[in-house]
């Protein structure tokens, strides 16, 4: 967003006071505070988000757990603008980042997004971790 100030976070270290033009929030919890704000989505079959959370903790999360991520699945889901599904992002991300940019009406050389894509880095260190400007952190697959 070129000649745009964005700031970016994770949901839990959200603020608010940020001076930026643009805020992206990354959140799997439902965060009313942030409306009326665009809401973009990203969609996984539930099998295979379970999975992968199996995989990550080296265990099984329970039916608590899945039933929290659908309540705040359809709370999201009830105010979003433009859902995109995690397959499609993994199948071709230039296309999907190109897709995103479209919605929200930003013009963008598909050259220089692909090189901008292809050329994230990979995030390494704690699980914890996360790249301030990218939110990827090292637990990103793909």
């Amino acid at each position: 967003m070129a000649g745009h100030s964005v700031y970016g976070c994770y949901g839990s270290d959200y603020n608010e006071m940020g001076k930026s033009e643009y805020h992206v929030v990354k959140s799997h919890e439902f965060m009313p505070e942030l409306l009326p704000a665009k809401v973009l989505m990203t969609v996984r079959d539930i099998k295979s988000a379970h999975e992968s959370h199996n995989k990550l903790i080296d265990g099984n999360i329970g039916i608590d757990i899945i039933m929290g991520y659908m309540r705040n699945f359809f709370q999201w889901m009830m105010y979003s603008d433009y859902v995109m599904s995690y397959e499609s992002i993994m199948f071709d991300k230039v296309i999907a980042t190109k897709m995103l940019m479209d919605e929200l009406e930003l013009s963008v050389d598909i050259n220089e997004l692909s090189e901008a894509v292809e050329g994230l880095p990979t995030p390494e260190g704690s699980p914890d971790y996360y790249n301030r400007v990218t939110l990827l952190h090292p637990r990103h697959k793909g």
